[in-house]
């Protein structure tokens, strides 16, 4: 039993985890990145991330605790976020700036809304409550 509550539990926070490294090491590149120089790409990116990080926690956090709470994912992400950048302040060619860190919570924000959305209209279709019940 405890195997299986162990499995489970991987199975909903070590994608956190691996995400988390995975924005750590992209962070650790510093001038090998090129990114062209579109306006407001880098905030885009940021964005991207950190919606892709906030779907993860909001599926880790309603696993562990069986609820939604925005609250919760907007200050994981931002919490990591100013821990990115401070770490890119260390990192040659690399500053750290707060507007990545608000595109960052944007992005938690709106991984919150994507995941509960699409867990809802999912947990509706398969109950065939969806308006799409019918095909």
């Amino acid at each position: 039993m405890k195997s299986d509550k162990l499995l489970n539990y991987s199975k909903y926070w070590l994608p956190v985890i691996i995400f988390c490294f995975f924005i750590f090491m992209l962070s650790e590149k510093g001038e090998q990145v090129y990114i062209p120089p579109l306006p407001f790409l880098d905030k885009i990116l940021h964005v991207i991330l950190y919606t892709i990080l906030g779907i993860l926690y909001t599926r880790a956090h309603n696993y562990q605790w069986g609820k939604s709470a925005v609250t919760w994912t907007v200050l994981f992400t931002i919490i990591y976020g100013v821990s990115d950048e401070f770490h890119q302040s260390f990192v040659p060619g690399r500053v750290s700036s707060l507007t990545d860190v608000i595109a960052d919570g944007i992005g938690g924000i709106v991984g919150f809304y994507v995941y509960n959305f699409f867990t809802i209209e999912l947990k509706q279709v398969n109950s065939g409550t969806g308006q799409n019940s019918n095909y």
